[in-house]
């Protein structure tokens, strides 16, 4: 199974994030993506109309970061914990 994140833009403009769960919608946390993680989920992002292609470049950076802490890799691509 794997998480699904949506992000859209408020009307101030503001980049919100919500998980995404079949056709409904759950309030981002953290937590839930950190533990999504560790359990060995992927996360998959889904961006609506309003998030430019710089935005979305720097939640996938953001996203991937934070899943090499969770699950680091060393330089030959492979799992490394230690």
């Amino acid at each position: 199974m794997n998480m699904k994140l949506g992000f859209n833009k408020a009307e101030d403009s503001n980049v919100f994030a919500v998980i995404l769960n079949g056709t409904e919608q759950e309030k981002f946390s953290y937590i839930k993506m950190i533990s999504a993680l560790i359990e060995g989920q992927t996360i998959e992002c889904e961006f609506g109309d309003g998030i430019t292609p710089e935005e979305q470049a720097q939640i996938i950076a953001l996203k991937d970061a934070i899943g090499n802490k969770i699950h680091p890799v060393d330089e030959n691509g492979q799992t490394n914990l230690f």
